[in-house]
């Protein structure tokens, strides 16, 4: 199943999503705010939140989006975690390039973080 991220490693309802925001603890980095927390699943799981403050473009939300799970799916954690990636306002002013590379360094600087733990 290239390219997609599988249905159990996604935060899909607005439920599981609260209870990240809620609960969760919060890594800033330059342009997207990671919230994680430690789930009982046997897998880690992703959601991600591009607003339409950030790009009124679904095709440019979307892109953005591909590029976090794409990430998330390249990284390997050392334990389960749900974890929401919100991007900032900011991302908008980065070019396409900026943007690929500024986010696969913001998600091993999250990795190192996590493992810090």
């Amino acid at each position: 199943m290239s390219g997609v991220l599988a249905r159990e490693t996604r935060i899909r309802s607005k439920e599981e999503f609260s209870l990240v925001f809620s609960s969760g603890r919060r890594y800033k980095a330059a342009h997207t705010i990671f919230i994680y927390k430690a789930n009982n699943l046997n897998c880690s799981r992703l959601g991600v939140v591009v607003s339409k403050k950030c790009f009124k473009n679904a095709v440019a939300r979307n892109y953005v989006k591909r590029l976090h799970k794409e990430s998330f799916r390249a990284i390997e954690l050392s334990g389960n975690y749900d974890i929401v990636a919100v991007s900032k306002r900011s991302v908008s002013n980065l070019a396409q390039e900026e943007l690929y590379e500024n986010t696969k360094k913001q998600w091993n600087t999250f990795v190192k973080c996590l493992s810090s733990l």
